[in-house]
């Protein structure tokens, strides 16, 4: 509902997969964290059929995060 309220107005699309991780069991706060590729909380297939039934054509950046060598990452990353 809300992406078909926002379809008229959506110009970009910028998408980074985080998460809530409290500070304790008993504490009000939290910190958002950024999570490594194959870590995922946001589910892009859903995301990106909404995006699709909305019709939206405009840019859309991925943010991921990762650790360790660049190079080895991308050699492992699976590609279509």
């Amino acid at each position: 509902m809300a992406c078909a309220i926002a379809a008229g107005y959506l110009q970009i699309v910028a998408l980074k997969d985080t998460k809530k991780v409290w500070s304790s069991a008993k504490a009000k706060t939290f910190v958002v964290t950024s999570l490594c590729q194959g870590q995922r909380v946001v589910d892009f297939g859903d995301v990106f059929a909404t995006l699709a039934r909305i019709k939206f054509a405009g840019p859309l950046t991925v943010h991921i995060e990762y650790q360790g060598a660049p190079q080895a990452l991308i050699r492992s990353t699976p590609r279509k």
